[in-house]
């Protein structure tokens, strides 16, 4: 999946990591991001497996496919309830890790959980995000990339916040122990594995269980992270552990994108990107 507009046109770009590790800062750019990003996660919470048609009976146009589009999409997307467990607030978070793993990072999906989970309300319960790319040695041998994305939004004052490493399922935690519990998120790349929709990335999933599980010197390892901050509160003590020490990962490289939001009102901020998200496109959009 692709936006319409550029990475430049979404977020300016700061680096503050030192290879193989990436620590960036991303700053929203301008007023459309917001607005691709809800667009990307309206198209991923109404995507169906084989591409609609319209509906008749008789040879009558019951529904045609733009207004059945737009039926599913309204079925799909929770209401907004405010707070630090609205569902559209976590899913924020995701799309953006969504966005970045793909668009920026190169990474391929199999099960997403903005699409794939079971209810629309519920959050997933599985690693946020498993992506998959294949990369080439310095020797020309071809290697593969397995990605564990996890994703968080935070206005807590203090930096970093308590979601990077002192909670229980906070970002650091929650790495350390995917990397640790083999037998476990093995079994959370196979389920990823049932939800590709090409037989190319379904066969690089397949490998990645495989090597993940062997620690094949071939595989690499990525702890991605994504944290959306207030504007004025973002900053690179944000990254934690992840910059102080990163090494504590078992081997994996660290990939962590701080999201500086365009404002300090993260809560309008969800509001806005709802609104946008349950809005019907334009038919130059569609």
């Amino acid at each position: 999946m692709s936006t319409d507009l550029p990475e430049a046109a979404l977020f300016n770009r700061a680096d503050h990591g030192t290879q193989p590790h990436q620590l960036v800062i991303l700053t929203a750019n301008g007023t459309t991001w917001l607005e691709q990003l809800a667009l990307r996660y309206r198209q991923l919470r109404s995507e169906t497996r084989v591409e609609p048609v319209g509906l008749t009976l008789d040879g009558v146009e019951i529904l045609s496919v733009r207004k059945l589009k737009n039926r599913l999409a309204a079925s799909q997307i929770a209401d907004r309830s405010g707070g630090n467990f609205d569902i559209i607030r976590s899913d924020l978070g995701e799309i953006i890790l969504n966005y970045v793993g793909q668009e920026l990072d190169g990474f391929q999906y199999g099960y997403q959980s903005i699409r794939d989970r079971e209810l629309k309300n519920l959050a997933g319960r599985s690693i946020d995000q498993i992506g998959v790319k294949t990369t080439q040695g310095p020797d020309g041998q071809t290697n593969l990339a397995l990605m564990l994305g996890e994703a968080k939004v935070s206005t807590e004052p203090k930096s970093p916040p308590s979601v990077v490493d002192t909670k229980k399922d906070s970002l650091s935690k929650s790495h350390t122990k995917q990397l640790a519990e083999v037998e476990s998120t093995a079994d959370k790349i196979w389920h990823a594995y049932k939800f590709c929709v090409d037989q190319e990335t379904q066969m690089l999933f397949g490998l990645a269980v495989e090597m993940f599980e062997s620690a094949h010197p071939q595989l690499t390892v990525y702890a991605s992270s994504v944290l959306v901050r207030p504007n004025s509160i973002a900053s690179i003590n944000d990254f934690g552990s992840y910059l102080d020490n990163p090494d504590q990962f078992n081997g994996a490289v660290v990939n962590f994108y701080i999201v500086r939001a365009n404002s300090d009102d993260l809560e309008g901020l969800v509001d806005t990107f709802f609104e946008l998200a349950t809005t019907e496109p334009s038919k130059d959009a569609t």
